[in-house]
Parts: structure tokens; sequence; C-alpha cells
């Protein structure tokens, strides 16, 4: 699979409401760090290993969890025959 490294724009910005703030870390940040299942550890012996799940069970994030929370049956992300399409 090829890989949008030069076509890809990205964009930052402050947040500047406290309860917005909260909302983006507890919402957007936090379940991603959370997310082991796909993720690699850097050891001190510059090798990677598979990381260890932590805490509950793991929960995909990203679009497809995002629509699999809100009970949608399609959407961005939707799993179409075993392949993550966006529709």
């Amino acid at each position: 699979m090829g890989r949008n490294l030069f076509r890809r724009i990205e964009v930052s910005f402050p947040i500047l409401d406290p309860d917005l703030k909260a909302r983006v870390i507890a919402e957007g940040l936090k379940p991603y760090l959370a997310d082991t299942r796909d993720a690699w550890e850097l050891g001190e012996d510059a090798c990677y290993q598979r990381a260890k799940p932590r805490g509950r069970a793991q929960t995909e994030v990203g679009p497809a969890g995002a629509a699999r929370a809100a009970g949608a049956k399609q959407g961005p992300g939707a799993m179409i025959a075993g392949r993550r399409r966006w529709i």
C-alpha cells in the first residue's frame, strides 16, 4: 500500500476553551493512546516488540470504531466484506 507522505495536509491549532480542551483529550487523545491492538514499542535494545494490552479490553478507535460506538451500520470507515472502505 502506498503512503501519502507528499500530498497530505496536516493542521494544528490551539484549543482555548478549557471545557472543549478536556473533551478533546478525553474523547480524542486518550482512546488512541489506550488502543494497543496494532501498537509496537521500541525497546532499549533498539528492537521493536508488540505492545502488551493495557487495562480494559481493546477497542477500535478511528472512524470504524466511532461508527460502531454510535450504532451506525454504515459511515466513514465502515467494514465492508472484511476490508475498511470509505463510503
